[in-house]
């Protein structure tokens, strides 16, 4: 695994431009962030569908987290960078595989690694083989199993073996992503068979809640689950972002 590192400091914060090469000759563009001295701890934040590093979750966990004691780590599971990855050619796999690839790099320098993951983040964490390196999982309104085989609205372009959807800007997702999700295995059964304390913290107006709800009796590992009810999915609302964080760091902090 290849890795380059640019370091710069504001404030006496620390934020560290990291890219790391994958087996398949890919880089994963990623940013370390931490203040004062690198502490022994840090979270790693996984992007949703179509979104990346610097989507405002990450981006502003990544000035939170820092001030409590923890570094993160946030990355692109595709870029449009020199080597990134593209959305059309990723799975589930993929994603699972890019993860572990991030652990292998920061379980040598921190001796505690946390992780999160937001909506299409939650499952992609379980698609990784590197989970025993971790104490605890929060996951931020991850898509449920119902929505991984979900792909409504979404339109097949055989031409390109890829589906289609526009949300303002046009997002190309390939057959083989549609094929994964839909084959993936149930996320309950991941959750318990890796045993790592997780908490749900879920979006009130989001249409995941009653899936978790649901599914969360039958998980048998630490669990938590918290509701912030003024929330839709992406915690857009004013003050949602911060309970989540807060219930983040309270999840964390126990283990």
């Amino acid at each position: 695994m290849s890795v380059f590192c640019f370091d710069a400091w504001y404030n006496e914060s620390m934020e560290k431009t990291v890219k790391l090469g994958t087996k398949d000759d890919h880089l994963i563009y990623s940013t370390l962030n931490f203040q004062g001295r690198q502490p022994d701890k840090v979270i790693i934040l996984v992007p949703s569908l179509t979104g990346s590093q610097n989507d405002h979750l990450l981006f502003n966990a990544a000035r939170f987290f820092p001030s409590k004691g923890y570094a993160t780590f946030r990355f692109d599971l595709y870029s449009g960078q020199p080597k990134g990855r593209k959305l059309r050619d990723c799975t589930l796999a993929t994603h699972g595989q890019d993860i572990d690839t991030v652990i292998s790099y920061l379980k040598n320098s921190f001796k505690k690694l946390y992780i999160t993951g937001h909506s299409w983040g939650g499952p992609s964490i379980w698609a990784a083989d590197k989970l025993k390196y971790l104490r605890a999982v929060a996951l931020w309104d991850p898509t449920s199993n119902k929505y991984l085989s979900n792909w409504s609205g979404w339109k097949y372009i055989k031409s390109i073996k890829s589906y289609y959807q526009t949300w303002g800007v046009d997002y190309m997702v390939g057959k083989k992503m549609f094929n994964h999700s839909k084959a993936f295995p149930n996320q309950i059964d991941s959750i318990n068979q890796n045993q790592l304390p997780t908490k749900f913290i879920l979006a009130g107006k989001s249409v995941l809640v009653k899936d978790w709800q649901k599914a969360y009796t039958k998980i048998r590992v630490p669990k938590s689950l918290i509701v912030i009810k003024s929330a839709t999915h992406s915690f857009d609302e004013w003050g949602a972002s911060d309970k989540l964080y807060q219930e983040t760091l309270k999840w964390f902090s126990k283990y």
